[in-house]
């Protein structure tokens, strides 16, 4: 059973002894006055307080995960959506004889080098707010290996120039540990 599950179980137990044990006693004729009962009560309340705020805690983190899967799903299709439109960007076929670093071009045009660019940028954003959402055997974190793969003689290239606030200093340390760890290989 899941935390949340658990913290609500206990805040249903407690409200339930309240309801059911406690208050039937506290009317009922005894040896006990209504002070003695209204501390009890206090106490009784405060933990129930207590429980419902752990509860509302725990839906506020599940609810803010949730959004965030959301959010990298909707990315990640969008990805999806581009590779599609341009499958030449997505996974280079022929990739040596298309690109031409020194000169920066693709398929000798110089916009065509700057759009793939772009895309690169525009994917390596779009696989740091995957990467961050799931685990390392989901088929999505699979995928980003592979498609940084695709793109390793550029991203090699690209560490090679060393440029000044550089759009991949800006993504996630696990990120850029997988982009020297594929930069670094050779295979």
């Amino acid at each position: 059973m899941s935390l949340e599950g658990k913290v609500t179980l206990v805040a249903l137990i407690s409200l339930a002894t309240w309801i059911y044990v406690l208050l039937p006693i506290a009317y009922s004729p005894g040896h006990w006055n209504l002070q003695d009962w209204a501390y009890v009560a206090t106490i009784i309340s405060a933990i129930c307080f207590v429980l419902s705020l752990g509860v509302a805690l725990v839906q506020i983190d599940r609810a803010r995960h949730v959004q965030k899967s959301a959010a990298a799903s909707q990315l990640w299709d969008a990805y999806l959506g581009r590779a599609i439109n341009y499958p030449a960007f997505a996974f280079p076929p022929n990739f040596a004889s298309k690109f031409d670093f020194h000169a920066r071009t693709f398929d000798g045009k110089e916009e065509e080098f700057e759009r793939y660019e772009w895309f690169v940028s525009s994917y390596l954003q779009t696989a740091d707010e995957t990467f961050a959402e799931y685990d390392e055997g989901h088929h999505r974190v699979k995928m980003i290996f592979r498609n940084v793969n695709y793109h390793r003689a550029y991203l090699k290239w690209r560490r090679a120039q060393q440029m000044p606030d550089d759009y991949i200093d800006s993504l996630s340390p696990p990120l850029k540990g997988l982009i020297q760890k594929v930069v670094g290989s050779d295979s």
